[in-house]
């Protein structure tokens, strides 16, 4: 809903004199106040009660002054109405305005312009002044079974046709008045306003030049299923469109889903909180003259929910005059369990846990390779070469489980040819542990051989006649 103050001076009857005017009356006079206290003015309350306490009470409305206070949200109330007759209850309603809270829920102009002409009708005193200030956020939304309740944003009201809009503190002011109007250019020059008149009967053209900075908008379309949502997942998806003949910087103040509702039947009885907050820390974006922009805004849920489906109101609230209209969409989101939610964690641990494992299979991949043999695999195969310098020869042997072959002459199982054994000379084993070397005659070997390390080293063998060869055994 709109960040900043709209503070609409209602004419009624022929009789109006600004009461900000700063003069002191010589009439007292009737001052009725609507203020709107839904929670879309929550953040920007504090500036309403000090405008009232600071700059209102005890200045613009004095002793003598009928005071009729109306605050409304979906409802309307009478605060207070009554004349002020003392000092005492000057401060009286500087206290009935400091304890207002905006918190109620919708926004129902248009029943609260009801109460007011309601009101001014029983004022039948022509030769009073009267003023009447209207001070909200602007924006409608009435609740079902109001006669106002439509499409949220829109109002029509008899009330606000003559209304003259303007703002404080900085901000942009415009005052538009059909006609001349001599006292509302006074008003506006008194507010540091922007003032701009038009003739008596204007045409097209002349309505559309003085009013062309009304009609410059920012329009948001958010998709309606945010997705999943909490404290480490969740965006707000939306086209942004802007209608301003210049560059504008939109910047959000906070988010908030209100009306929240659950979806899940797991969630039947559970209690569920009216609000929660989805962005505390602000969004900003630039938008260029006319531009058209696919955003992405960071949705955070810090408030601890059930797992489940909800519904609610999304509503934006900002920092910015501009912004856009309406600021309410209804959304639908999944707040996730435990794995869903930490699922950015759990995908992190799931890496780490793959780089480790691959430096540990790249550092131990033998000792691996000879560990998952010892697990899974019911047969083991090697390569066996031998090497002289005229020849060169290789053979495969597979070897089941607890199998055991020899190495040496013609009749081992692995034969060592020009060599000239007639015995076996050594032998290899292969069981659950792996391949294991065990040496039968030494005397024929030129050094001590690791019977569990023997892979892939050249081992030098003596012939019988003195010669040395070399043998070598590789895994498959």
């Amino acid at each position: 809903m709109r960040r900043y103050f709209i503070i609409s001076v209602i004419f009624f009857i022929l009789f109006f004199n600004f009461i900000l005017s700063g003069q002191e009356n010589s009439e007292n006079k009737d001052v009725i106040l609507l203020i709107d206290v839904s929670n879309s003015m929550h953040r920007v309350f504090t500036d309403v009660q000090n405008y009232f306490i600071d700059e209102l009470v005890g200045k613009k409305i004095i002793v003598g002054d009928n005071l009729f206070i109306i605050k409304f949200y979906g409802k309307t109330e009478a605060v207070y109405n009554k004349k002020i007759e003392s000092e005492a209850d000057l401060d009286n309603v500087k206290n009935i305005i400091k304890h207002i809270r905006a918190t109620g829920p919708y926004t129902d102009i248009g029943n609260a312009l009801d109460v007011l002409k309601s009101e001014m009708s029983k004022r039948t005193d022509l030769n009073k002044e009267k003023y009447v200030l209207l001070l909200s956020d602007g924006y409608q939304e009435a609740p079902p079974g109001s006669k106002y309740y439509a499409k949220a944003g829109e109002i029509s009201h008899d009330l606000l046709k003559n209304a003259q809009t303007f703002d404080r503190k900085g901000w942009k002011i415009q005052v538009l008045s059909i006609g001349g109007r001599e006292q509302m250019k006074k008003i506006a020059e008194e507010m540091g306003a922007t003032y701009t008149e038009t003739s008596e009967n204007p045409d097209e053209e002349e309505l559309t030049k003085k009013t062309e900075d009304f009609f410059m908008t920012i329009e948001f379309q958010p998709k309606e299923n945010l997705g999943i949502v909490n404290r480490y997942l969740g965006n707000i998806h939306g086209d942004l469109s802007s209608k301003y003949n210049k560059k504008v910087l939109l910047d959000i103040s906070y988010i908030i889903i209100d009306e929240l509702q659950s979806m899940s039947e797991n969630l039947e009885g559970e209690d569920i909180p009216e609000r929660i907050s989805l962005n505390d820390n602000g969004f900003s974006v630039l938008l260029n003259e006319k531009e058209e922009k696919n955003i992405k805004i960071p949705a955070r849920i810090e408030e601890k929910l059930k797992p489940g489906k909800y519904s609610g109101k999304l509503k934006f609230y900002f920092n910015s005059e501009e912004n856009f209209n309406p600021t309410s969409f209804p959304v639908t989101f999944i707040y996730p369990g435990f794995i869903l939610g930490n699922l950015y964690w759990a995908i992190l641990i799931l890496l780490l846990l793959l780089l480790l494992l691959i430096f540990l299979f790249v550092k131990f991949r033998y000792a691996i390779s000879d560990a998952l043999s010892k697990m899974f695999r019911a047969k083991g195969s090697i390569k066996f070469e031998f090497i002289d310098q005229k020849l060169r020869t290789t053979k495969n042997f597979i070897f089941k489980k607890n199998e055991r072959k020899t190495i040496g002459g013609n009749r081992s199982r692995i034969s060592i040819p020009r060599a000239g054994f007639n015995d076996d000379i050594a032998a290899i084993t292969f069981d659950k542990n792996g391949f294991h070397l065990d040496i039968l005659k030494v005397q024929f070997f030129d050094a001590k051989i690791d019977r569990d390390k023997f892979f892939n080293k050249e081992i030098v063998i003596k012939s019988t006649l003195g010669k040395r060869y070399i043998i070598k055994f590789n895994k498959i």
